[in-house]
């Protein structure tokens, strides 16, 4: 995937980018994350709601361009960029075959 080559730098740029389209331009399910932050969060001003909304959706492009970086990363980039707590508990698994999903 190409756009997995591209340098962090730029990768974070595009992430920004992604973040003003999803938010302010096309508004990607935005009824629906205002809905449950109003749900989760009931003793939050509306603008304090609106910037947990905004951090969400910066968190979610930040996450989803790091994911296709993640493609093309050497080993070195990896131990650089995510640090695996308990890593004991993914060899268990490993060694007994069963399935892993990482979610950070």
């Amino acid at each position: 995937m190409l756009m997995s080559r591209m340098p962090f730098w730029l990768a974070y740029k595009v992430s920004d980018l992604l973040y003003f389209v999803s938010f302010y331009l096309i508004g990607y399910r935005k009824k629906v994350v205002f809905s449950n932050l109003r749900l989760v969060f009931p003793d939050k001003t509306e603008k304090e709601i609106y910037k947990i909304a905004q951090d969400f959706y910066q968190h979610f492009a930040d996450i989803l361009m790091e994911t296709v970086k993640a493609f093309s990363m050497d080993k070195k980039e990896v131990q650089k960029h995510y640090h695996i707590i308990n890593p004991e508990l993914l060899q268990n698994l490993g060694a007994n075959n069963k399935s892993v999903i990482l979610i950070g």
